[in-house]
Formats: structure tokens, C-alpha cells, sequence
């Protein structure tokens, strides 16, 4: 694909996408809607610029397309696997899996910024905010 024919499918891409996340975020109680809600205007707005903006040349997007299309599938296969096992256990497969199938092998700095983000994401929003994160149905979440 083109730069130019991407930066016109992208924006769409996004609306559509920010569109389908909007029944869930308006099931959302009302106050912690707020958040949510935010992101996805952000979103929106951010897509909306690169439309107008669109002034690619004629290049091609992404030199490494067998990567772009696994690190695609792997926030696909994150995203369908946190009602199934649960956000912490399916973003720790995430970030161990990911770097290593595009080929950074370096656990040494892998598994510790692994544990350091779910450490603070725990801390934040389960400790600090007390908004559990999904468990996943096979924990009983």
C-alpha cells in the first residue's frame, strides 16, 4: 500500500473503529465514563487531522509489512484474549511475545519493563482507583 492511498484509509479506519467502541463506553456507569469517553474523541479528532492534513508522497508505508501484520494480529489477539484470560495475564503475553517475534531477544530488559508496567498498572487503577481490571473467564472474572 501506498503512503498516499494509507493516509486516506487510516482516518477512516479509526472513526470506524472509535465508532464501534462507543456503545461500550456509553454502557459505561456515568462516572467513570468520563475517561473513556475523552480517548475516544481524542482519537477521533487525532484521525480527523491526518485526513485533512494528508499530504503523503507516493512512498510506501511500512518497509516491513510481515511485521506490521504480526504486531496487528498480536494487539488483536491481546485485545480478544483479556475477556478469555484477563487483561494482566493477556498484556504480560503481549509484551514478552511481541519482542520477541519481531525479533528482540533481550529478557534482560523484556521481563523486568514487564513487570515494572503491570506492577504500576496494577497499583494505579486496582490499588489506587480500586477499578479492578477484567479477570477473564477462566480465572472466574
Amino acid at each position: 500500500m501506498r503512503r498516499r492511498l494509507a493516509e486516506r484509509l487510516f482516518p477512516v479506519g479509526i472513526v470506524l473503529g472509535a465508532a464501534a467502541l462507543l456503545p461500550a463506553t456509553l454502557a459505561i456507569p456515568d462516572e467513570a465514563r468520563t475517561f473513556p469517553a475523552a480517548v475516544l474523541a481524542a482519537i477521533v479528532l487525532l484521525a480527523l487531522w491526518i485526513a485533512l492534513r494528508g499530504r503523503g508522497d507516493d512512498a510506501p508505508v511500512a518497509h516491513h509489512a510481515q511485521r506490521l501484520a504480526l504486531a496487528v494480529g498480536a494487539v488483536g489477539a491481546f485485545l480478544a484474549g483479556i475477556p478469555l484470560i484477563g487483561f494482566f495475564p493477556s498484556a504480560a503475553l503481549l509484551m514478552v511475545g511481541l519482542p520477541a517475534v519481531l525479533g528482540y531477544r533481550e529478557p534482560a530488559m523484556v521481563l523486568p519493563v514487564t513487570a515494572g508496567f503491570l506492577l504500576l498498572v496494577w497499583l494505579v487503577f486496582v490499588r489506587l482507583f480500586a477499578k479492578p481490571l477484567p479477570g477473564g473467564v477462566l480465572w472466574g472474572g
